[in-house]
């Protein structure tokens, strides 16, 4: 995705995120075999500056909240520093023009889709399984993510097992999500929608699947956005049942 939007002339980019390159990045995202150990924000940014030298891409190795681990360690009495890591992200996100989120966990892409409309900003949910995925598109003023999915809290803490994910899969959805946030910042999408993309190889020759679904959201706000807008801490409590304490 970053490889994608670096070639578009936007402004900075900011890649964050707290893993380093493993073995199993290696080619399938892109990294060289010499990257191994780094961290992946910063090979990253490395990488595109060596390809697109006119882009301006930051990296920064940080976390993004976690519901779930909050869940989880909360359980087990250990202490999990929600605000701390809230007010970091806040930082982050606060004077940029569009989010966009493709984690691995459930718990922590609701944590950004609230931040992000606790801060009035549009964002792109991008994500894939093995040979299908999405792409959301929230504007401020439509309904929201947690609506529409109907969301519980096990789900927050469910593990499921690796699969293997079809390269064209990943590249169809990370062009798709580019595109779109290209045009969100040139003013040209106006209204929020869905949008779902089946990428499947049939065994027969020259059969192929490519199915690209989109679904427009109804306006409106929902009892998270409403909620967001005061405090992320206070959404995320009436998201899961839970009151949120502050422990920094």
């Amino acid at each position: 995705l970053t490889m994608f939007l670096a070639r578009y002339p936007i402004g900075e980019i900011r890649v964050i995120d707290h893993g380093s390159v493993d073995e199993e990045n290696v080619g399938y995202q892109f990294y060289p075999v010499n990257m191994l150990g780094v961290s992946k924000a910063e090979a990253m940014s490395n990488m595109v500056k060596t390809y697109f030298p006119w882009a301006n891409v930051k990296g920064i190795r940080g976390e993004v909240p976690d519901i779930g681990w909050f869940i989880v360690l909360r359980e087990m009495g250990v202490k999990y520093d929600i605000e701390g890591r809230l007010n970091k992200l806040l930082d982050l996100m606060k004077d940029t023009d569009l989010i966009i989120v493709s984690t691995d966990t459930l718990g922590s892409r609701v944590f950004v889709w609230l931040t992000a409309m606790h801060l009035n900003k549009p964002f792109i949910d991008a994500g894939f399984r093995e040979n299908y995925g999405h792409v959301y598109v929230w504007l401020p003023g439509y309904s929201c993510l947690l609506d529409s999915m109907l969301i519980h809290q096990n789900e927050f803490v469910r593990s499921e097992p690796g699969y293997p994910v079809e390269p064209f899969t990943a590249d169809l959805i990370a062009l798709i999500a580019s595109k779109v946030a290209v045009e969100i910042i040139n003013g040209r999408i106006s209204e929020s929608m869905m949008i779902f993309i089946n990428a499947k190889y049939n065994n027969l020759p020259n059969e192929f699947s490519n199915t690209i679904q989109i679904y427009p959201w109804q306006k409106g706000t929902c009892v998270h956005y409403e909620t967001a807008q005061k405090s992320v801490i206070d959404a995320i409590s009436t998201l899961i049942g839970v009151e949120i304490h502050d422990h920094r």
